[in-house]
């Protein structure tokens, strides 16, 4: 029992690593586009340049920072008169989706750290719980936002989620939550058991 106890420490003292430089590193990625939608917001727009790909959708460039645009999100009849516009939403719900994975990966950082002890507390139930808000809200939220922003700003909405609907983020959110009420289920067997000790 308590070698299988020492393996399953190890083993998550691992995963909690493996979260740590993940979210160091979506942290860098997350001051990358902070940095770019700032630049953007100070660019003229005639240094800004946008281009249709082969794919669909438009390439909006302002200096080193690009941005991708799918097909149903922007489709300006003529000229690209709302291509900072454009940029600017892009970008900003880029960095919206980056804040909620980051901070996924920050609770499941805490998550396992706070495992290595004792898988069964109150504080794991919240975290999972926090941890499938997040994902269902992280995969909505962005999109939602572009549907609303790009038909009122940027010229041009063809329909809401044209990517489709984010049924994997609302399902992993599920779950999350389902995952939760288990460990709230052992918290309390692990309560009873430490009474009746």
């Amino acid at each position: 029992m308590e070698m299988k106890l020492r393996t399953m420490q190890k083993s998550t003292g691992r995963l909690c690593g493996i979260f740590k430089l993940l979210t160091i590193a979506a942290a860098i990625l997350l001051l990358w586009t902070l940095a770019g939608w700032i630049y953007g917001l100070f660019c003229p727009q005639p240094q800004m340049q946008a281009e249709p790909v082969a794919s669909g959708g438009w390439a909006i460039s302002a200096g080193p920072f690009s941005v991708l645009i799918r097909q149903g999100y922007f489709a300006p009849a003529s000229e690209l008169t709302a291509v900072k516009a454009a940029y600017l939403i892009e970008s900003g719900m880029s960095l919206l989706g980056g804040v909620f994975q980051w901070t996924v990966l920050l609770l499941a950082f805490l998550l396992f750290d706070a495992v290595q002890e004792n898988p069964f507390t109150e504080k794991s139930g919240r975290c999972l719980r926090w941890i499938g808000a997040l994902l269902c809200l992280g995969g909505v939220l962005p999109q939602l936002g572009k549907t609303v922003l790009f038909g009122t700003f940027a010229g041009g909405i063809w329909s809401f989620f044209p990517g489709g609907l984010p049924v994997g983020a609302v399902l992993s959110g599920m779950v999350f939550w389902a995952a939760a009420g288990i460990f709230d289920y052992g918290t309390l067997l692990q309560k009873e058991h430490d009474e009746t000790l």
